[in-house]
């Protein structure tokens, strides 16, 4: 289940004995400017005229136009774009969790209050996870409850994901990015 919406986000998995909440900030990302390849800002590298009016009158005059054939007249390989990239995973490993979920088991995602949940009930207690992420606080938040004293507890883990850069796709591939 995703949360946020500006510059901090995260998904919840909602397992059971190992919560996953994998997290993205939006400067975490490889390319852009400064990178080796250079950067171009998407910008075309050699002037086009009449590029855009090219395509517009073979739409009017054919009636339809495949992506190929679009992004063939104006696209370009990107260079030095660059990928967003996943900052790391959270874990809470919860020692006292069920290994399976059963019926009682609940996944929510309530955009009205932009709020994540998960919720079972196992040997009685009705354990309760909730998470959000705020956007003015720029923070994650998380909430572990359990009707029952003494029910929740967890060891917290941290992953850092390595640096995954995506290249170009391939030309012919109908992306807007292929190469001429």
């Amino acid at each position: 289940m995703p949360i946020g919406g500006g510059a901090l986000g995260a998904s919840v998995y909602g397992t059971l004995a190992s919560e996953r909440l994998t997290f993205t900030e939006k400067t975490l990302w490889t390319g852009g400017p400064g990178s080796a390849e250079g950067y171009d800002f998407g910008n075309w590298t050699a002037p086009r005229p009449g590029a855009l009016s090219g395509v517009q009158q073979r739409l009017d005059t054919q009636g339809a136009l495949g992506p190929d054939a679009v992004a063939a007249e104006l696209g370009q390989a990107r260079r030095g774009y660059g990928a967003y990239q996943v900052f790391g995973d959270l874990r809470l490993d919860l020692p006292n969790a069920p290994a399976a979920h059963d019926v009682s088991y609940r996944r929510t995602l309530d955009l009205r209050n932009a709020l994540a949940s998960v919720a079972y009930t196992h040997q009685d207690t009705l354990h309760t996870r909730e998470f959000f992420v705020s956007h003015p606080g720029k923070v994650i938040a998380g909430r572990l409850a359990a009707d029952r004293p003494g029910q929740v507890s967890f060891t917290l883990r941290y992953t850092p994901h390595p640096a995954v850069t995506t290249p170009p796709p391939p030309t012919g591939t109908g992306s807007p990015y292929v190469a001429r």
